[in-house]
């Protein structure tokens, strides 16, 4: 595939106290539901140097 769909999240916290923040709960939901619907998450990393994908730390 070369495209991708770049979803930003701006602050996780689990008290989340300004705008543009979810907790870790939501933002678990949020790469179920990705996960769900046949998308595959990645990291930057893995976008911007493909050879990542196949590195495990």
């Amino acid at each position: 595939m070369d495209e991708a769909i770049v979803l930003l999240y701006h602050h996780i916290d689990p008290a989340p106290d300004r705008p543009f923040a979810i907790t870790p709960r939501l933002f678990q939901e949020h790469i179920d539901a990705l996960l769900q619907h046949g998308y595959h998450v990645i990291s930057t990393g893995e976008l911007v140097f493909p050879a990542f994908r196949y590195v495990r730390y």
